[in-house]
């Protein structure tokens, strides 16, 4: 018989808003976006094809606190839960839980910090298991393993109960361990997966100030990462290999959210659309041969672009390419194992603003080898390079990345509080002689400087298009100087 499953983004007890997308570090909202869970849909769409039944709950997105979100799960009576959960929510998806549990139901936890601390989270939050990294083959499994035992037996034996699932879980060992099954192996092919169940999705809800006043959506196009970057878990999580959808795949995926969700602006969630140059190729000539009216951003390197690459995206479609610049120090990038150049980082920009793109730059204050001298270097190289958009996040040595590694090792760290490791105002490791309350400092100023120059204003008012966009500009401008005009944390040091 079907299973009955809720697939939950979990409330923030403090009613903040969180970008929290399954595999993603995650960080709090800075200018009120809030983004679609779209890799939990694609559990739920898999679900759903096995012939289950599921209740999406995005609880950020639809306001739904604890007491309402226990309701829902009252009314819909599942018999599995599965909270998405990211290292800087963790202490509070715990809580939520421990709120909520109901021993009649099975409970696990899906993401990046159910996936690389398993045991932590399980022996925290109380939940039964967890799925580690992919898990659309391996919730599948374990809905199949509980029409077939059952909450109770499962509970009673988990190494048997658990039997069935091919790897990719962590569970009770039945004496009061943590039992981690092998990693499962990463789907090669990504086009035999259902498109995200959109339809359980309150689409309606989400929203970005690049889009003001419409529907947008997040489109996964590809998975896995072969850079091996110290900061970032993405090649942990989705693996090494870089693996592709097929294009007509998502152009039909596009068309889809026009037709059937009146949305027709897009964000492709992946940590480089570019990675495979010919493949975005095909994806931009496939979108143009389709003539879709969709519009979309998406990331890149900075050295897989070319400029005739980014002229195809924009016949394509794109609006804004975001670039992982991190610093205007080499010596500071190649200790970050990112393999770029700033000359790449300047031809990169300058080539999208010749196609006719909008750029956003991402730099990173406090990694290793950080000093004064160096984020001066990232602040003038940010005004050098001059991107349409630039924001400076302070590093974070998220548990699953050689950065955390290297931190713990070398006494770096100054808390292991989870809900501290948030890129945006705050701050938990030192870098040589720079606290975290120096590296917040810095950057706040950076942010100032670069967006408070008069020649920089004067764009962004000739730059207004409409009343909605100088609505969504203005409240994204005063959220940013709220948030980088708060008091220095205390945790900081």
């Amino acid at each position: 018989m079907p299973v009955r499953v809720s697939i939950v983004n979990p409330p923030d007890l403090t009613g903040e808003i969180y970008f929290k997308e399954v595999s993603r570090c995650g960080r709090k909202s800075v200018a009120g976006e809030i983004w679609p869970q779209t890799g939990l849909a694609y559990l739920a769409a898999t679900l759903e094809e096995a012939g289950h039944s599921v209740d999406f709950v995005d609880s950020m997105a639809e306001g739904i606190d604890v007491e309402a979100l226990r309701a829902r799960i009252t009314r819909f009576d599942p018999h599995l839960v599965v909270f998405n959960t990211i290292t800087p929510t963790i202490v509070n998806d715990c809580e939520v839980m421990r709120r909520i549990h109901d021993p009649r139901r099975l409970w696990g936890c899906v993401g990046t910090h159910a996936s690389v601390l398993p045991q932590e989270t399980i022996c925290n939050s109380g939940c039964d298991f967890t799925l580690i990294n992919e898990a659309e083959d391996s919730i599948v499994e374990v809905a199949a393993a509980l029409d077939r035992l059952g909450v109770d037996a499962i509970r009673a034996d988990p190494p048997q109960g658990f039997a069935g699932v091919q790897g990719g879980i962590a569970h009770s060992d039945g004496n009061g361990g943590v039992a981690v099954t092998e990693k499962r192996k990463y789907i090669r092919d990504l086009d035999r997966l259902p498109l995200p169940a959109r339809h359980l999705m309150p689409m309606d809800r989400y929203r970005m100030p690049f889009f003001p006043g419409e529907r947008f959506a997040t489109i996964i196009p590809s998975r896995g990462c072969p850079w091996t970057c110290t900061y970032c878990r993405a090649g942990q999580v989705y693996g090494s290999m870089v693996r592709v959808r097929r294009p007509e795949s998502l152009v039909e995926e596009m068309r889809r959210l026009d037709e059937e969700h009146d949305c027709r602006a897009v964000v492709f969630m992946t940590d480089g659309l570019t990675f495979k140059p010919e493949w975005t190729k095909q994806v931009c000539e496939a979108i143009i041969e389709a003539k879709l009216r969709t519009r979309w951003i998406c990331n890149s390197r900075v050295d897989c672009v070319t400029l005739d690459l980014l002229r195809l995206m924009k016949r394509a479609g794109c609006l804004m390419v975001s670039y992982g610049v991190e610093s205007g120090s080499q010596a500071v990038l190649d200790l970050s194992k990112k393999h770029i150049t700033l000359q790449q980082s300047r031809d990169a920009i300058k080539w999208t603003r010749q196609a006719g793109l909008k750029s956003m730059a991402y730099f990173i204050i406090g990694l290793p080898g950080e000093t004064r001298e160096t984020i001066e270097e990232s602040k003038r190289f940010a005004r050098e390079i001059n991107p349409d958009y630039v924001n400076f996040h302070v590093a974070t040595p998220f548990p699953g990345t050689e950065l955390y590694d290297i931190a713990k090792s070398n006494g770096w760290l100054i808390t292991e509080d989870w809900s501290q490791y948030e890129e945006e105002g705050s701050g938990v490791m030192r870098t040589g002689s720079l606290t975290p309350a120096d590296l917040i400092r810095a950057q706040r100023e950076a942010m100032r400087e670069f967006y408070m120059r008069p020649r920089r204003l004067m764009k962004e008012i000739f730059n207004i298009r409409s009343l909605s966009d100088f609505q969504a500009k203005f409240t994204a401008g005063m959220r940013v100087l709220r948030g980088h005009r708060r008091k220095e944390p205390v945790a900081a040091g």
